[in-house]
């Protein structure tokens, strides 16, 4: 979300991995349309530190770099109710909030706008070494 040369990363997890190793993530990925998310959002404060890929540019990112498409799946749906929650939470010492610094509650009620309203989506994904 917020590495600029997601392709040299992805190069770079092809290197040091082991044949038969696998990349699994779970990123929140651009939408087909270009909409731009409502910032702030966990990952940036704006648009000039959020480089999302789409679906078919990260699946052409990672075959690029060496990997083949084992799993993908769209998880943007479960989440957004516990957003809500995460970010209706009384503030404890040691949380998520702490470290994402006092907008912690308008960063993650952008990510659930721009979830709900179709800017972003979830994906999880693995991604074996390419034989």
């Amino acid at each position: 979300m917020n590495v600029r040369e997601r392709e040299r990363a992805y190069g770079e997890f092809r290197r040091v991995l082991r044949p038969g190793g696998k990349v699994a993530f779970y990123d929140v990925i651009a939408s087909d349309d270009a909409l731009e998310p409502y910032y702030p959002v966990p990952w940036s404060q704006t648009a000039a530190t959020s480089f999302l890929m789409t679906k078919s540019a990260t699946i052409a990112a990672l075959e690029a770099a060496g990997f083949t498409c084992e799993v993908w799946h769209d998880v943007t749906a479960e989440p957004i109710a516990a957003l809500g929650a995460v970010a209706a939470a009384p503030p404890q010492a040691l949380s998520l909030a702490a470290l994402m610094g006092p907008r912690f509650g308008e960063k993650v009620a952008n990510l659930s706008r721009s979830l709900r309203e179709g800017r972003v989506a979830l994906a999880m994904g693995v991604f074996p070494v390419a034989p």
